[in-house]
């Protein structure tokens, strides 16, 4: 029978000739010390990176490896387990630990056997399913510990974890991590393989290629840069990847990478005159939000503004969050200002308040103030009901529509004399007194089709209109 240190010797064995380099290390000292870097595979080909408050999905392809750390002591694997430390830097902390409670389950249903080729194997292709992982990985515990680090109740929840957890990192922005290492990975994996070139048609290694940034086109080196060279001579600024019918715009850091200094300056110098003369197209508005501020260029006229920074899309006139053709949401005081800017504006200005505002919106609004403004003049409410009522022409003892109670137009008082025509008879009464039949300034006595009366100051008037929503009676 073997003894203990001779099982571990053809353990490690295996396990080097099973992993590569990158995966596995391992030296002897006193015990046998191990390190592992295990790649968990995804069951989709894509996971989304989850948070609350992102305001750009993110996927990625690749998950950052797990780090295992193993101790083998003398009596492994006859007596004791191994003695390991465990690092998962994108998953939250009670994550890990029900992993570590896992690999001591495995182990318990594997002593005295040997343990570490089970454990790759669950965290290699396990590990996401065991944890319910499969389209999203949430990462609001590890944001809201980044943005919040002196928060005690996140801070607490790191005292209940299991105390084989190593963190590292754990205060820096995971999606930033998570996106970094994906590129990095994805990069390797491109280098790592041959391709075809889309220009010349020629198989190359992935060290001697190019992938165009938001197409994933390959190209050999040497064809991409005399496709850059001919476009940058010829003065383009937007340059397409030049696969056929591909729209894709190369990006200005991915030209830099593969121009010579000379041209790329050359480059700068045509993208610079191009800037220029667009600015003067170009309304120069800053990001609403608190954190960001930067500034934003916009077309003039257009509402749609994107922060290149945050990606936050916004209203360029009202600055909320940006509303489509819908117009731009407005305070009584707003409109009021907007009514008289609206007046006093020349036709370009005009022009330009209808596509800030819509002209549909200003008409409402204009509409409204003139009811508004109407009703304040010229009617009053029943000082028993509150209905609204208008006078057209008549005396001053006024009788609402809808509760039938009697009150004078001229103080709004409420009559309730069995006599109600006392009220303009006392010379008690103040001012209404004798003033029962006085006119007021908009009644129609007599109608002249051939005098304007100032109902035609308005166009469209439609005084009907009015008269349905009051309840006139005298």
């Amino acid at each position: 029978m073997l003894s203990d240190l001779e099982r571990q010797d053809d353990e490690i064995f295996a396990i080097e000739n099973i992993c590569s380099p990158n995966q596995f290390r391992y030296k002897k000292k006193t015990n046998i010390e191990c390190f592992f870097s295990v790649s968990c595979e995804l069951a989709n080909e894509n996971v989304l990176i989850d948070y609350k408050n992102v305001t750009k999905k993110v996927y990625i392809k690749y998950l950052p490896p797990v780090r295992l750390y193993v101790q083998l002591p003398k009596d492994y694997p006859s007596a004791s387990p191994p003695k390991y430390n465990i690092a998962i830097n994108w998953m939250t902390p009670w994550q890990v630990s029900l992993t570590c409670q896992k690999l001591d389950e495995l182990w318990q249903r594997n002593e005295s056997n040997e343990i570490l080729f089970i454990w790759l194997e669950f965290l290699k292709s396990d590990l996401l399913n065991f944890l319910h992982i499969e389209d999203i990985l949430e990462v609001s515990y590890l944001m809201e510990l980044y943005e919040n680090p002196d928060d005690e109740f996140l801070l607490e929840v790191l005292n209940w974890t299991d105390e084989r957890v190593v963190y590292g990192g754990l205060f820096l922005n995971p999606i930033e991590r998570l996106k970094e290492y994906n590129e990095s990975r994805d990069r390797f994996e491109f280098e790592s393989q041959f391709h075809l070139c889309d220009i010349c048609f020629c198989t190359s290694a992935g060290q001697m290629c190019i992938r165009v940034d938001g197409c994933n086109h390959a190209f050999c080196k040497e064809c991409i840069l005399q496709y850059l060279t001919m476009k940058i001579n010829e003065r383009y600024v937007l340059i397409q990847c030049p696969a056929a019918d591909c729209k894709v715009k190369m990006k200005c850091s991915q030209i830099r990478g593969i121009c010579s200094t000379e041209l790329f300056q050359k480059y700068e110098e045509y993208l610079f005159e191009k800037q220029i003369l667009n600015m003067k197209k170009l309304n120069l508005v800053y990001c609403p939000r608190r954190f960001c501020q930067k500034a934003v260029y916009v077309k003039f006229g257009e509402s749609l503004a994107s922060c290149p920074a945050c990606e936050y899309n916004f209203c360029a006139f009202c600055f909320k969050v940006y509303h489509g053709v819908s117009a731009c949401e407005m305070d009584s005081k707003e409109k009021l200002q907007l009514i008289k800017e609206y007046e006093s504006a020349d036709l370009a200005k005009k022009k330009f308040l209808d596509k800030k505002y819509g002209r549909h919106q200003i008409r409402q609004i204009v509409e409204k103030q003139l009811t508004n403004e109407y009703l304040q003049k010229n009617t009053k409410a029943c000082p028993t009901c509150g209905v609204v009522t208008a006078k057209l022409t008549g005396c001053n003892l006024m009788t609402c529509s809808h509760c039938h109670s009697q009150f004078c137009w001229l103080c709004n008082s409420k009559i309730v004399s069995s006599d109600e025509y006392e009220h303009f008879k006392s010379t008690t009464n103040g001012p209404c007194s004798g003033r029962l039949f006085e006119p007021i300034d908009n009644q129609i006595d007599d109608f002249d089709p051939e005098v304007d009366n100032g109902y035609d100051i308005v166009p469209n008037w439609n005084l009907d209109m009015f008269l349905n929503m009051l309840h006139a009676r005298h």
